[in-house]
C-alpha cells in the first residue's frame, strides 16, 4: 500500500492554520506571554513540516485568518488592536509569509 502525497494532507492542514491563526488574533493582546504562544506556536509549526506545499498551506490559513481580522466589521469592531502586539502580530504575520519561501531547498546540480 503507498502512502499517499502531501496533498492530500492540504485540506486538513488548511484547516489547522485557520485553527492556529485563530487562536493567534484571540490571545495575542492578553499578556506579552500569550503573545510569545501566540507567534511562536505558528512559527513552530511551520518549520517543523517537512513538506514545502504543507508549509505554504498552513501559513496561507493562519495568514487569510489574521487578514480577516485585520479588516474588521461594518460596525468597526476589530480583533487586532492597535497597540505594540497588535503591530507585532502583524509584523509576524508578514515575516511568516517569507518562511516557506526563505526555506525551499536548492536543486542539487549534477556535472554532466
Amino acid at each position: 500500500m503507498s502512502r499517499p502525497g502531501p496533498g492530500a494532507y492540504a485540506v486538513p492542514v488548511l484547516f489547522l492554520g485557520a485553527v492556529s491563526g485563530l487562536a493567534s488574533v484571540l490571545v495575542h493582546d492578553r499578556s506579552w506571554l500569550w503573545f510569545l504562544v501566540a507567534v511562536s506556536a505558528p512559527l513552530s509549526i511551520t518549520v517543523a513540516v517537512a513538506s514545502l506545499l504543507l508549509r505554504f498551506v498552513f501559513v496561507v490559513g493562519w495568514f487569510v485568518v489574521l487578514t480577516l481580522a485585520v479588516l474588521g466589521r461594518p460596525e468597526g469592531d476589530f480583533a487586532v488592536s492597535g497597540s505594540v502586539r497588535g503591530y507585532s502580530l502583524l509584523v509576524f504575520g508578514l515575516l511568516l509569509l517569507v518562511v516557506p519561501v526563505a526555506t525551499i531547498r536548492r536543486p542539487v546540480r549534477t556535472a554532466p
